[in-house]
């Protein structure tokens, strides 16, 4: 299954030109998501698992909202990946600042684990 959805991501990764981003990417991303669940479900069920009473109805209304977060994220991300900077050298320096915070907080979240 993990083969299969990576196939599917290179699949649609060659077909892409240029340098211009594709607004469809979060769709892209939501349907492989959708494809793997629906997919390792399947496997399941096959393995003879079967879900008790309501199970279905809530797996689907979660993979609906899992599907929808990741488009709303995806296109959050093509929209700031839109935005002109102009801001040279301190531009910078604040996304390194960023960068380095999130990695402490990785840390803090790791050593606490």
């Amino acid at each position: 299954m993990p083969l299969a959805i990576v196939a599917l991501g290179v699949a649609y990764a060659a077909t892409l030109e240029g340098d211009d981003l594709d607004g469809r990417v979060p769709l892209y991303a939501a349907g492989l998501l959708v494809a793997a669940e629906l997919g390792y479900w399947a496997l399941q069920l096959r393995d003879g698992a079967r879900d008790e009473a309501g199970m279905v109805v809530r797996r689907l209304i979660g993979l609906l909202i899992a599907a929808a977060a990741a488009v709303v994220a995806g296109s959050l991300l093509i929209a700031v990946a839109h935005v002109p900077l102009r801001g040279g050298l301190a531009v910078e320096a604040i996304g390194l600042a960023a960068a380095i915070g999130a990695l402490a907080i990785l840390l803090l979240a790791a050593r606490r684990a």
